[in-house]
């Protein structure tokens, strides 16, 4: 639920023309920040309460200076990145079934404890619902389907390549 709120926020600050302009001084961006983030956090954060998440008080954290900024009047100039929207979407592996992209990128948890989350543990060697989760997130992909994963044992890299997987790190 937490990645799902993650992507959330993330997804709200690109879609926010105001955190989105390159053009302002860092003073100006802080101060739309300021006023922005606060918004998109607490909208995302509800969709968590409605998956039965406790309730938290976020009037508290943000009545404090909870930006660092070491001089929000500066005028040192955002760097422009030359684009407001990724031109490339990102999605949960459950929001993505149904969709085919050219290429896809399907990242790992590190931890093998984590909810249909690791390449080996759930989406290879798991239960049903772990290996149908690995079947979607890997089954998008027309051309190109890239598999992000932690650092691999001798044994495990042999096993990925055994599945048609070519190491892309050289």
């Amino acid at each position: 639920m937490w990645r799902i709120f993650l992507k959330d926020v993330l997804n709200e600050c690109i879609n926010n023309e105001k955190l989105m302009n390159f053009d302002l001084t860092y003073g100006e961006w802080y101060k739309n920040a300021r006023c922005e983030l606060p918004d998109i956090i607490i909208r995302c954060y509800d969709k968590l309460l409605k998956k039965g998440e406790t309730k938290q008080d976020f009037d508290e954290i943000f009545s404090k200076r909870w930006f660092y900024a070491k001089d929000a009047k500066s005028q040192i100039e955002l760097q422009n990145i030359g684009m407001t929207k990724f031109a490339f979407p990102i999605k949960t592996i459950h929001s993505a079934k149904g969709c085919t992209y050219d290429s896809n990128l399907v990242i790992s948890s590190e931890s093998e404890e984590s909810h249909s989350g690791h390449w080996r543990c759930h989406w290879i060697q798991g239960n049903d619902e772990d290996k149908r989760v690995g079947y979607v997130a890997s089954t998008r992909a027309k051309y190109l389907l890239v598999w992000g994963v932690p650092n691999l044992s001798e044994e495990d890299r042999k096993l990925i390549e055994s599945l048609g997987f070519k190491d892309g790190s050289s």
